[in-house]
């Protein structure tokens, strides 16, 4: 009989004095199961402590780890497999998938040795199913078990494809996302499991993997014996994750890698369906892309029969503003005719416009478009991102943007008009919603359209973004380290991303070492801040470009040079400009520079 706890970093070391009996009830394990293991991180010793007995191992891999006084883990012994039996999944019992399984345990019977050693790590062989191009291939889906999910951030299952082929070729690679397509759940769309009889498949399948956004794993030959098998396996899992830095995103994210927002994703999808426009403004790398990408993704999922997402990106438009307005009417027709098409909307008056039509054409005939029969049951959101492109740094005086307030009339007529049409803006300024005239003329969307601006990160969304990203590579952060982070970037989505990605660079190749404490976040501070200096000397210009009052300002509270009733009488809208980009905070009465602001607008 002994302690029920004991501290890894001493086999003798013990805590409290509770004893309990050699073989636990159920209930005595289903409580040790839902509470977290107590492992927590100091700073200067080791306090991680996990229970013994029940294989209840530290999350990072094949071996139990403790965190040393100069901040690295350091490996102890070797992980007890059962601890993956908490929280197994159940077999599948039907009649059904048992006729499946004899038939693809007949074409293949490594699938036996498979399921066995997926069985030792809490998880089944839930789903099966002949591949539809190649009948003698077979699809399989894996539900992991609670350990295994907690260890690889996986979220759901896992496609597993059984193939006969004996050189396994790049196109089947490349179709592993689209086998998933016609699957009755969603699996992980970032990783799928390969067992070919192809000698060279795990060479493949890692060079194959290296510039695509998803992971192919070759699924080893089972052997006898099926411990093994669970071990070398999940070595394989960690060492794929391990292998690639999920924070060096740089494009657009949605879905799984969008992260936080939720208040604002709620506010503005009540917006848009009160048939109000509304726009998304802030600096640059806020995830202003990323946000209204994920707001369509969301909407279309709804319903996908009867709702309509147009992006247009207007970046891309050219450099001679005078060409402006007939690329951009060609652009938004050819969007809407491939989109309405698709949804057999009428688009007989869309298609006959041509590069001499007018803006006032293109109502028509999107509002011809809207009003008929076909489109009565669907919704459709216009989305304009970068919409600095297109107003330039005066739109209020440019002679060569006369056609904004056409443009932007045309755009309020047709979401006043048609209850089923909708406008989405974002962009650095706010200007399209505040000046009082576009190009001499009155601007039709001044105090009509709601503007949202897009802040920091919270400390809480942002130590969710980097918790859930590490665990899918199983890769784990203490408080402290996330908590310096938050301090190194002020929540800025990008250089957050950015610094992870750095302290992740610099880690041993040993996989065994995935955890990051603080000590690696302040070694690493220096160099990223020089790694960086470009992008945010870049962030900030574009701010002053746009917001030039507001920049002044912005210095003036960094460097204490000016009261706090002296900001409310003379400085009022740049004040709320900063405030509500998350760039100064108040407290107690006074205005101060926030994180975000001190490293962006330093010298």
């Amino acid at each position: 009989m002994g302690s029920c706890w004991q501290a890894v970093m001493s086999p003798s070391a013990c805590i409290g004095a509770v004893r309990r009996p050699r073989r636990p009830s159920r209930a005595q394990r289903e409580v040790l199961h839902a509470r977290p293991a107590p492992t927590t991180f100091g700073d200067d010793r080791i306090v991680a402590y996990i229970p013994r007995g029940y294989g209840l191992a530290h999350r990072r891999g094949t071996r139990l780890s403790v965190v040393t006084e100069t901040g690295r883990p350091r490996p102890t012994h070797d992980l007890d497999l059962k601890g993956f039996r908490f929280g197994a999944i159940k077999p599948v019992t039907s009649d059904e998938f048992r006729k499946r399984w004899r038939e693809a345990a007949f074409d293949f019977p490594e699938i036996r040795g498979h399921a066995e050693a997926f069985r030792i790590l809490g998880s089944e062989i839930v789903a099966l199913r002949r591949s539809a191009r190649q009948p003698k291939d077979w699809i399989a889906t894996v539900r992991f078990g609670r350990r295994m999910e907690a260890i690889f951030g996986f979220s759901q299952e896992v496609l597993l494809l059984y193939s006969l082929h004996h050189d396994l070729q790049r196109r089947d690679f490349e179709r592993l996302p689209s086998l998933a397509e016609n699957l009755p759940r969603a699996t992980q769309d970032d990783i799928y499991l390969v067992s070919s009889r192809d000698l060279r498949a795990k060479r493949k399948l890692t060079e194959w993997s290296i510039r695509e956004p998803f992971t192919a794993v070759a699924v080893a030959k089972p052997s006898a014996d099926h411990v093994a098998d669970a071990k070398s396996f999940v070595s394989q899992i960690l060492t794929v994750r391990a292998s690639r830095n999920l924070y060096s995103e740089t494009l657009p994210v949605r879905g799984a890698d969008f992260f936080g927002r939720q208040e604002l994703l709620i506010s503005l999808s009540q917006r848009l369906r009160e048939g109000r426009v509304c726009g998304v403004f802030g600096m640059r790398k806020t995830g202003k892309t990323s946000l209204i990408l994920e707001l369509g993704r969301q909407f279309v999922k709804a319903d996908t029969a009867h709702r309509l997402f147009i992006l247009r990106d207007l970046e891309t438009l050219p450099s001679d503003a005078s060409t402006h307005s007939e690329v951009l009417l060609s652009d938004l027709t050819g969007a809407l005719l491939v989109s309405f098409r698709q949804h057999n909307i009428r688009t007989h008056e869309l298609s006959e416009l041509s590069t001499s039509s007018t803006w006032s054409d293109f109502r028509r005939a999107v509002s011809a478009s809207l009003g008929h029969a076909s489109a009565a049951e669907h919704q459709i959101i216009l989305a304009l991102d970068e919409v600095e492109s297109l107003l330039g740094l005066d739109p209020g005086k440019d002679p060569e943007r006369s056609y904004l307030p056409e443009f932007f009339g045309v755009l309020r007529a047709l979401v006043q008009e048609n209850r089923n049409f909708n406008v989405l803006l974002s962009g650095i300024t706010d200007s399209i919603l505040t000046e009082g005239q576009l190009s001499g003329r009155e601007n039709p969307l001044l105090a009509w359209a709601t503007a949202y601006y897009l802040p920091p990160l919270r400390s809480d969304e942002a130590s969710e973004l980097i918790r859930a990203i590490g665990r899918r590579m199983a890769l784990e952060w203490t408080p402290e380290a996330m908590a310096a982070m938050y301090d190194a970037t002020g929540g800025h989505a990008f250089l957050l991303r950015s610094l992870c990605a750095f302290c992740v660079d610099q880690l041993p190749l040993d996989v065994e070492y995935r955890v990051i404490v603080l000590a690696d976040v302040q070694a690493s501070l220096r160099a990223w801040q020089r790694s960086v200096a470009q992008q945010i000397r870049q962030m900030y210009q574009s701010f002053e470009r746009y917001y030039p009052d507001a920049c002044i300002l912005l210095l003036l509270v960094s460097q204490n040079l000016i009261e706090s009733f002296e900001i409310e009488t003379d400085y009022l809208d740049q004040s709320l400009v900063l405030e509500r980009l998350g760039l100064i905070a108040e407290h107690d009465s006074e205005w101060a520079p926030t994180p975000l602001a001190r490293l962006v607008a330093q010298p």
